[in-house]
């Protein structure tokens, strides 16, 4: 089967119906990294500077860790995987727990925060132009 890469990870590409191309891949072969200046890492698992329209990345926010609080000139959402945690915008503090979703809008101050004793973890999804990095 081809290997492509994604990454600077190999992947398996499989081809699907009418010749499309689809990258198929385990989440941990992607490296963890840490994010500038917050207290927690992540995973790009698509990556627009290889020509991904959609940027979807995996956080883990460590127990009383927190994201930076920050802001983006572009929409995007939050699916929350596992434990326990908080978000904070310009109106206040919520709770998320596993299998809630944020839409955050343009430009809309956020902040998320582990309130539990085991690692937080979600994934951001986000649309990206083409050739786009991502820091």
């Amino acid at each position: 089967m081809p290997v492509g890469r994604l990454n600077g990870i190999e992947t398996l590409i499989r081809r699907g119906a009418a010749g499309s191309t689809m990258k198929h891949f385990y989440y941990s072969d992607v490296p963890l990294v840490g994010i500038a200046g917050a207290e927690a890492q992540r995973r790009w698992l698509t990556d627009p500077s290889e020509g991904a329209e959609v940027s979807m990345m995996f956080v883990e926010v460590k127990p009383g860790s927190a994201t930076l609080r920050h802001r983006h000139p572009y929409e995007h959402a939050m699916f929350f995987l596992e434990g326990i945690g908080e978000v904070e915008d310009e109106t206040g503090v919520r709770p998320v727990a596993p299998w809630e979703v944020l839409q955050i809008k343009a430009d809309e101050l956020h902040q998320i925060r582990n309130m539990g004793k085991t690692t937080l973890r979600f994934l951001a999804i986000e649309a990206a132009a083409k050739g786009e990095k991502r820091a």
